[in-house]
């Protein structure tokens, strides 16, 4: 598995190893090779940890991320990759992505998609109800497929590639 840490500083290899035994909960060992670029390559003694390991992923290590992916040997190393879990606030539609600037001034779009959703309104983009039910009136290009930056639609729903559950978190009785 392949690792890249987003951030300025580059942990020791003892520093995440010893974080992530603490949160990763698995049976085997692993071990990290370090190489350029806050990139390190993870092997582990057994492949259920590795999947464990790779469907909780991104991981935080000194609180910068730590984002995995499945490796194979001719892999290109350079392609960029994350997976965050955010809070939504439910009365607001959701974004279809966000205007970036690369370091030469560059506009460029990122597009998301979200995982686990329920209803979508493809017509005002919140997830309390289903377009047909939409008050919003319709817009004249409503049903073409397009994904253009400020229009929602089916796109914006992620295919379940990480399986069903998050891992388990600890539910805290609200009295």
């Amino acid at each position: 598995m392949v690792g890249k840490i987003l951030g300025d500083r580059r942990p020791h290899i003892s520093q995440i190893r010893s974080q992530k035994l603490n949160v990763w909960y698995i049976k085997g060992d692993f071990r990290i090779i370090p190489k350029p670029n806050n990139v390190f390559l993870f092997g582990f003694e057994l492949e259920e940890d590795k999947k464990k390991v790779l469907k909780g992923s991104p991981w935080l290590v000194s609180n910068m991320h730590l984002c995995l992916k499945g490796w194979f040997p001719d892999m290109i190393l350079s392609q960029g990759f994350i997976r965050a879990r955010v809070e939504i606030d439910i009365g607001k539609p959701l974004l279809p992505g966000v205007a970036c600037i690369d370091s030469n001034g560059k506009e460029f779009w990122i597009r998301f998609q979200y995982e686990r959703l329920g209803e979508l309104c493809c017509r005002c983009s919140l997830i309390t109800h289903p377009t047909n039910q939409c008050l919003k009136p319709p817009r004249p290009d409503e049903g073409i497929e397009r994904e253009a930056k400020d229009s929602f639609g089916p796109w914006m729903r992620a295919k379940e590639i990480f399986g069903k559950h998050y891992p388990a978190r600890k539910q805290v009785p609200v009295e």
